[in-house]
């Protein structure tokens, strides 16, 4: 009780603790007396207690299933094999060493449930790792989609290059009546080429009208051809783009799938174990609210 060691009073046949006085009769540390005190101290939380009685049952017979139920118990700190039918609370491993020792030691028939238990903690980790998967995927999508919505910017201001070149002159609002002051320099300058130019061809002639009317053309043609380029080159970036979105949208899909696949088989597996455990486990009395806990 208190942690202390027991002396033993050999005439009365008992054990005393000299800490606490407490006092046991050699009956007391028979294996189903140990049995039940080891499975006591399981649900009231004391794992350290339990496993060492538990432990003290298996050194005499390593084949009793409440021994190995009870230490694969300690080992995850479980008070009740139900707690395994909350997933996200259980951090043990398939790999588990008392889980191990249970399935190499347990009788043949009471066997099927330590070895449902590894199979569902295995189970448990592959959809973990798959939920993992999701999630990367999941950010991999949200980039992809910045990235087609980058490229659909990009190529909306392509198209309107010149109309937010007079924008940036004369504001990007209608209501605006004041040249942006960063641009109008650049604005005079064309005012006055623009002048210069009336006056050129009024003072020369048609051929200079003709010469200046073929140069705008031009101008005009090499903008044209330069925004198709560019939208060209856009929409062949934006095809690897769409590939990669739609693979991963493929693979998101087949990834929930595989993990509702798993997490029906561990509801499957786990209402075995429960069968199993309610049929071969047998609780001492009036312990039963406290396994509920």
């Amino acid at each position: 009780m208190c942690g202390g060691l027991l002396d033993i009073d050999i005439d009365r046949q008992m054990y005393i603790c000299p800490f606490c006085g407490v006092t046991y009769d050699y009956d007391y540390f028979r294996e189903e007396n140990v049995l039940e005190i080891a499975t006591r101290a399981l649900y009231r939380g004391e794992f350290g207690s339990a496993k060492e009685a538990y432990n003290f049952i298996l050194k005499k017979d390593p084949h009793n299933f409440e021994a190995l139920r009870g230490l694969f118990l300690c080992s995850c700190k479980w008070r009740s094999i139900k707690n395994i039918l909350n997933k996200e609370n259980v951090v043990v491993s398939s790999t588990n060493q008392a889980l191990a020792f249970a399935i190499d030691n347990c009788p043949p028939e009471q066997k099927d449930m330590f070895v449902n238990i590894r199979d569902m903690l295995a189970i448990l980790k592959e959809y973990r790792m798959n939920r993992t998967d999701i999630y990367r995927i999941e950010d991999e999508i949200v980039s992809a989609k910045k990235r087609i919505y980058a490229i659909d910017v990009a190529q909306n201001n392509n198209s309107k290059r010149f109309t937010n070149f007079v924008k940036d002159i004369f504001g990007s609002k209608r209501e605006d009546t004041i040249m942006n002051p960063a641009i109008a320099p650049l604005a005079y300058i064309l005012i006055l080429v623009l002048i210069a130019f009336i006056y050129s061809c009024w003072a020369l002639g048609w051929i200079i009208l003709l010469i200046a009317a073929g140069c705008i053309a031009a101008a005009i043609i090499i903008y044209n051809v330069r925004k198709a380029i560019i939208n060209k080159s856009l929409d062949a970036a934006r095809v690897p783009v769409n590939e990669k979105l739609e693979s991963l949208k493929q693979d998101l899909e087949a990834k929930k799938q595989h993990g509702q696949d798993l997490m029906e088989q561990y509801h499957e597996k786990s209402k075995a174990v429960v069968t199993d455990d309610n049929k071969y486990h047998k609780a001492p009395e009036n312990t039963g609210d406290m396994e509920e806990k």
